[in-house]
């Protein structure tokens, strides 16, 4: 059943964060938006995964939506620091009694996604990644946790960047989901969502 519910969580930083929960099975998927967007990206895709049985968190970055800061005065540092965006998104489901399953982030949302896919060793959708996106430079960080890459070939710094960490960076299961066009980041859900739940179903089945 399709459930939404506004909360707020804080950083280890201080900083208070607005988040649409979607509440469902015990594996929980956290939603990382592109710059200059918010949580509402994925409101679709947010409630397919409810019906596939997972809970989700989409959350406003800070400097975005209704989350603390304004993003266009922000600094390399502070877009780095989105990492502990994440972990407030990770400690939101963990104090509802959900686990993380999996992440999906768009863009700059990709590179902190995957940033915390390599630290924890979590599975992660990555839509539109780029090697450096406003300092959240990921050209060194690697993983072997599932990773799926979904880009456009027509987006060209994206796909360059696709195909070298899926050629250099990535050691487990890993998929390139190449698709036709120039759509940036969520904005490729809609035609590409069957696969990523797919892969989804796949990789967090034994967990």
């Amino acid at each position: 059943m399709y459930s939404r519910e506004r909360i707020e969580c804080k950083t280890e930083d201080g900083k208070t964060l607005v988040a649409d929960y979607y509440a469902g099975g015990e594996k929980g998927v956290i939603l990382l938006h592109q710059r200059g967007h918010d949580r509402s990206s994925y409101a679709e895709f947010a409630r397919r995964l409810q019906q596939e049985g997972f809970s989700a968190i989409a959350i406003d970055f800070r400097g975005h939506g209704e989350s603390d800061g304004d993003y266009e005065r922000f600094s390399e540092l502070d877009y780095q620091q989105m990492l502990h965006d994440a972990v407030a998104a990770a400690k939101a489901l963990d104090s509802r009694g959900k686990r993380v399953a999996a992440l999906v982030g768009a863009s700059i949302g990709a590179n902190t996604a995957f940033r915390y896919s390599s630290l924890k060793n979590e599975v992660a959708v990555l839509l539109s990644p780029g090697l450096n996106y406003h300092g959240i430079d990921i050209s060194a960080v690697t993983s072997r946790a599932p990773v799926l890459i979904v880009v456009a070939q027509g987006d060209e710094y994206s796909a360059a960047s696709s195909r070298e960490l899926y050629e250099n960076n990535l050691f487990g299961e890993r998929k390139l989901l190449l698709v036709g066009g120039d759509l940036h980041g969520a904005y490729l859900l809609p035609a590409t969502g069957d696969e990523v739940l797919a892969f989804l179903r796949e990789h967090t089945k034994d967990q």
